[in-house]
C-alpha cells in the first residue's frame, strides 16, 4: 500500500518537477528564455511590457506581435488548441478577468487532475486484473 501511494505521489508531483526544470535549463540570463525556432533563436523577455523591436515581450500577448509573421509558435497546432480552450470557455480576451481564471482553471487545475485521474484509474485496473489473474 505504501509503494501505491509513493507511486501516486510521484506521479502527481514529477510532471511539475520537469516543467520548472525544461523551464529553468532555457533561461540564457534571469528573466530571459531562449526559444529555438526553425533558422533562428528568439529570446523571450519575461518580465518586461515594454515593446522591444528584436525581442517578444508580455507586450506581445497583450498587445499585438509585431514578430508575429516570422514567429512560428502564433501558428500550427499549438493556436488551434489555444483557440478550442478559448472557445469552450466561452469567454474572449477581452474579458480579462474570467479570460485569465478560466483558462488558468482549464489548464492548470482541471487538465492535470483529469489526467491524473485517468492514470491512476489505469493503474487500478492494471493491478486489479494482475490480482484477478494471479487469484486463478
Amino acid at each position: 500500500m505504501m509503494k501505491r501511494i509513493v507511486l501516486y505521489i510521484s506521479i502527481a508531483v514529477l510532471p511539475f518537477l520537469f516543467v520548472i526544470v525544461v523551464n529553468e535549463s532555457t533561461k540564457v540570463e534571469p528573466h530571459r528564455v531562449m526559444l529555438e525556432l526553425p533558422g533562428k533563436p528568439v529570446v523571450y523577455t519575461l518580465n518586461t511590457d515594454k515593446m522591444l523591436l528584436n525581442t517578444c515581450t508580455w507586450d506581445c500577448h497583450n498587445i499585438h506581435c509585431s514578430h508575429a509573421d516570422s514567429n512560428k509558435i502564433n501558428k500550427g497546432r499549438v493556436k488551434l488548441i489555444y483557440n478550442f480552450i478559448i472557445d469552450t470557455n466561452g469567454v474572449h480576451e477581452k474579458q480579462e478577468g474570467k479570460y485569465i481564471h478560466l483558462t488558468l482553471l482549464t489548464l492548470v487545475v482541471i487538465w492535470p487532475l483529469l489526467m491524473f485521474a485517468l492514470i491512476i484509474g489505469n493503474i487500478e485496473l492494471y493491478l486489479k486484473r494482475k490480482k484477478a489473474r494471479h487469484a486463478h
